[in-house]
């Protein structure tokens, strides 16, 4: 009898156990030590834009819409011109 398949079956099983065992990770509760960290280099390079891919415009960090941005949806950028390339028009309110 062939038991190739279980090399197979045994692989997903692995790759599953893998990814749950990274879910978990990320969902730990120090997970918001690492949004902190994330947030911390963000200001330090002095990443200022932020855009919504919802509405497909991009914000000053400081304008008030970008503020109302739900996180699943809200991208940094570097620049004005990164965002332009990506797509995005800018706010009429804060005009980056």
């Amino acid at each position: 009898m062939n038991r190739r398949w279980w090399k197979g079956v045994a692989w997903v099983v692995a790759f599953v156990a893998a990814l749950e065992a990274l879910w978990l990770a990320v969902r730990a509760p120090g997970s918001d030590a690492l949004t902190e960290d994330v947030r911390q280099v963000i200001e330090r390079h002095q990443m200022r834009y932020y855009g919504d891919l919802t509405t497909r415009q991009f914000h000053r960090a400081e304008c008030r819409s970008a503020a109302t941005i739900p996180p699943r949806y809200r991208v940094l950028f570097l620049s004005r011109r990164a965002a332009l390339e990506m797509g995005l028009t800018p706010c009429p309110q804060c005009q980056p």
